[in-house]
């Protein structure tokens, strides 16, 4: 919105518009917003520990601040120690309802040492932005818990207290709400459970439990000031390679990896194979609208096989985890992910007679546009399910 000029107008006609800001008003409601107010909150909610799975405290804190404010809070969870949090204001007369909503956890470390020696460098979990935020000395708002996305969160909650405190009421109602389990994670194989889940108790929660009604709504994010209406989805793929456990001093080695009968030889080719897929999706799948360009992307995320400790016979089993940032019309009935066809042939011909299998979870986003970017769904003899098993 920095971008836009403040004489642009705020509809295409102006007079369609259901009411019309005076300039008294808009003096009024800038007088009431305390810039100091504005940074002290950011930072005193930026600086509460709320990776996934712990934001309670986060919570509490965003419930105590809109019961002080008289936004007359409540909490709406799975669970009561991953709650929602819904303030309002207005709603004297008929009118349309707006919804702002961001989230309370923040990227990082998991904090599980078992699971972050794996994924980061020390170096990287030693970044103080990870859970930390400060004012720099050139007046800038550091550390990622501000930028994504307690930052945005401060941001509309200063703004409704500048209306109240203005005495500009509403005559819709106007939802501000604090979500958990927007970075994640996601139930998959062991695990499973409330600790794992991610947006099924969060916004997606909020909405179907909540007892909210909103004709429109607004995510705050730290998006570098852009603005956009369209949602993307996702999907994530478990590509299994099968092969066949051998006593190691029995072994005779094959001189080509794809004909090893440890599937941890065969990666490589199964690899290339999903890169090559993934640079055809990225390149065919741009979905260009007048809410701007989005464009899918693909990354392996994880692998996994065999066991450090129990060695003398390789492994039979191994695994990679993609994930396939897509896009989904929102009148479309199934997900968006491309079509792996080409990939699983060119897999199986890398691998001849290895066995593959592909699981999906999906995470479908919405456009206002109806045109779709999947061409098709896996083939038939693909198992395909709707949630990790």
């Amino acid at each position: 919105m920095a971008d836009i000029p403040a004489s642009a107008p705020t509809f295409a006609d102006p007079a369609a518009a259901p009411y019309a800001v005076s300039e008294e008003e808009r003096e009024a409601i800038a007088a009431a917003i305390d810039t100091d107010e504005l940074v002290a909150l950011a930072l005193e909610l930026g600086n509460i520990p709320s990776r996934s799975r712990e934001e309670l405290a986060a919570a509490e804190f965003v419930h105590d601040w809109m019961g002080r404010e008289g936004f007359k809070p409540r909490k709406v969870g799975a669970v009561p120690e991953r709650p929602n949090v819904i303030g309002e204001y207005g709603g004297t007369a008929p009118g349309a309802n707006l919804l702002f909503t961001a989230h309370l956890d923040t990227e990082s470390p998991s904090g599980i040492a078992e699971q972050d020696r794996f994924r980061y460098r020390e170096s990287t979990m030693a970044d103080p932005e990870w859970t930390k935020c400060w004012l720099d000395e050139e007046g800038r708002l550091r550390g990622f818990p501000i930028s994504n996305d307690r930052g945005p969160m401060s941001c509309f909650l200063i703004a409704a207290k500048a209306l109240k405190k203005a005495g500009i009421g509403l005559a819709g109602k106007t939802w501000l709400t604090a979500c958990p389990g927007e970075i994640g994670p996601e139930p998959i194989e062991e695990f499973a459970g409330i600790d794992y889940m991610g947006k099924d108790i969060g916004a997606h929660y909020l909405f179907h439990h909540g007892g909210v009604a909103p004709d429109y709504a607004i995510a705050a994010e730290g998006t570098d000031f852009g603005l956009t209406w369209q949602g993307s989805g996702y999907a994530v793929f478990r590509v299994r390679i099968y092969g066949q456990g051998m006593f190691t001093p029995i072994l005779e080695a094959p001189r080509l990896t794809t004909a090893h009968p440890n599937p941890i030889y065969r990666l490589g080719p199964v690899i290339e194979a999903l890169h090559a897929w993934g640079l055809t999706w990225e390149a065919n799948s741009i979905l260009r609208t007048a809410s701007g360009e989005v464009a899918p992307k693909v990354q392996i995320a994880s692998v996994r096989g065999g066991m450090p400790t129990d060695f003398g016979a390789g492994t039979e089993i191994c695994a990679l985890y993609i994930e396939v940032a897509s896009i989904r019309a929102r009148r479309r009935p199934r997900p968006c992910t491309g079509s792996l066809r080409p990939c699983a042939a060119s897999m199986s011909r890398a691998l001849m007679s290895s066995r593959l299998s592909c699981v999906m979870v999906s995470r479908l986003g919405s456009a206002r546009s109806p045109r779709s970017l999947a061409p098709s769904m896996p083939r038939p003899g693909w198992r395909v399910a709707p949630r990790w098993k």
